[in-house]
């Protein structure tokens, strides 16, 4: 069975990746803070809130957006798993663990 994927960002960098990736990922959602989007579709694909991730079964979230660390900092915070993020290309691996990780030390100063 085909692993699930959510694409963070129903925007252009959404849109992008999907048509890059074609059928090779089983998307089974978009997902999007904007809510004059929420209910609608991507080729087929729904745009779901935030907030419904919680609820939802899949492998991965692929970010594509250029609101990274905010995004980021938003999905720790329902809890969702840094490990269970990803960014889409052309994001380098580095830059990614990078990125995520940044996010998750700076969330660390501020709660002490």
């Amino acid at each position: 069975m085909k692993k699930k994927f959510v694409i963070f960002g129903a925007s252009d960098g959404g849109k992008n990746y999907l048509n890059k990736i074609g059928d090779k990922e089983n998307i089974i959602a978009f997902c999007d803070n904007d809510p004059n989007k929420h209910g609608h579709k991507i080729q087929g694909i729904p745009i779901v809130p935030v907030e419904t991730l919680k609820d939802m079964s899949f492998n991965q979230i692929v970010i594509a957006s250029e609101y990274v660390s905010e995004i980021v900092g938003q999905l720790k915070s329902i809890g969702i798993s840094p490990k269970s993020m990803r960014l889409a290309p052309p994001s380098p691996k580095e830059q990614e663990a990078k990125i995520i990780n940044q996010n998750e030390s700076r969330e660390s100063e501020t709660s002490k």
